[in-house]
């Protein structure tokens, strides 16, 4: 199958929109230059599940050669089944170190793998109650809940990061464009906080995801015309009180190509999934001289017939202790046909 080739249609601010984030100007994005640097892919695994998974997530405990592992977590949404397995070296799925049924429903998970807290945040389907649970640092078995809250809305999408010491997380309602503010700690005295944010965005918006350039992070957000939003998140460097915040729509980035999946590596490449084509690209958020614009340098290739038709997709990085060497990836599944694949991805480091 002949892969379609990807360009920058066009770059555009934002204009009008009717949400009540702060009135600042918006930078207008700019592509200074189109280098394409290499980028391979090499399928590692390619496995057959049942079907219906429609939660994956990726976590690593451990900081050194020594104890890193990584995991992954599945789910699927309609019966409840929820496990947590070793991700080898070898990119072989290991050791199962959780299996549960839960209640069905949990149709909004995110799995938190930054900062100090290892766990996940989950919301409930048609109802407000939200959860947080933590992973073990030790062995990153399942450890249990450690915060519950009810609300009135019913949050549909949620995304996570870090912040110095804190970790947040940004749960979002769908249909409104309503967001709100966590911030999660695995503590006795204060294990899930709702912080005082809240505000609308552009509704309708999937593939939430978190970028950090510098210093500063950006919430983005994929729409259905193919429309990539941006909105800076505040800081303790810009003010305790804007810490954990939007603080305003940063801008637009019109995508030439279809894209059907999102996801961010290393805070700075965007992986995008194209499905109808079975193509996976990435594209480096570059920094511009002026701070505040999105250039974009694509690093282009296809996989050819692999047949990636992911409801979930997740980027990992894996370390072998025994030959001190860290493999990157992204691990699909289709909750359609229960195929697992996992990708091993190189590209080029760039500071």
């Amino acid at each position: 199958m002949k892969k379609p080739s990807i360009r920058i249609l066009g770059l555009c601010c934002f204009l009008v929109l009717a949400f009540p984030l702060a009135a600042q100007s918006t930078a207008v994005l700019t592509n200074p230059g189109n280098a394409v640097k290499p980028v391979t892919f090499t399928e590692r695994l390619s496995d057959t599940w049942s079907k219906g998974w429609t939660n994956l997530g990726i976590y690593n405990i451990g900081t050194t050669l020594e104890n890193a592992k990584t995991f992954i977590f599945v789910h699927k949404e309609k019966e409840g089944t929820t496990h947590v397995s070793q991700l080898a070296p070898n990119f072989r799925i290991g050791k199962r170190i959780y299996d549960e049924d839960w209640s069905a429903g949990w149709a909004t998970i995110e799995v938190i793998n930054a900062g100090a807290f290892k766990g996940f945040y989950h919301a409930k389907d048609g109802t407000g109650l939200e959860r947080a649970a933590a992973f073990k640092p030790g062995d990153g078995t399942y450890k249990g809940n450690v915060g519950e809250i009810n609300q009135k809305f019913a949050m549909t999408h949620a995304v996570s990061y870090s912040s110095g010491q804190e970790v947040y997380v940004f749960a979002y309602q769908k249909s409104d464009g309503y967001i709100e503010g966590r911030r999660v700690r695995d503590s006795t005295n204060s294990p899930f906080i709702r912080s005082d944010f809240a505000t609308k965005i552009k509704p309708n918006l999937k593939g939430l995801e978190m970028i950090k350039r510098g210093n500063t992070w950006y919430l983005l957000g994929l729409d259905s015309s193919r429309h990539l939003w941006f909105y800076e998140v505040g800081s303790p460097d810009t003010g305790s009180d804007k810490a954990g915040k939007l603080v305003r729509e940063a801008g637009v980035l019109e995508m030439g190509t279809n894209v059907d999946r999102i996801a961010v590596w290393a805070d700075t490449y965007l992986l995008t999934l194209d499905q109808n084509a079975d193509e996976l690209k990435v594209w480096e958020i570059a920094d511009a001289a002026r701070g505040l614009s999105y250039p974009v340098t694509l690093s282009l290739a296809g996989l050819t017939d692999i047949g990636i038709e992911a409801d979930s997709m997740e980027p990992f990085s894996v370390i072998d202790a025994a030959n001190s060497t860290s493999y990157q990836g992204v691990v699909f599944v289709d909750s359609r046909s229960g195929s697992m694949k996992l990708i091993q991805v190189k590209y080029p480091i760039t500071n």
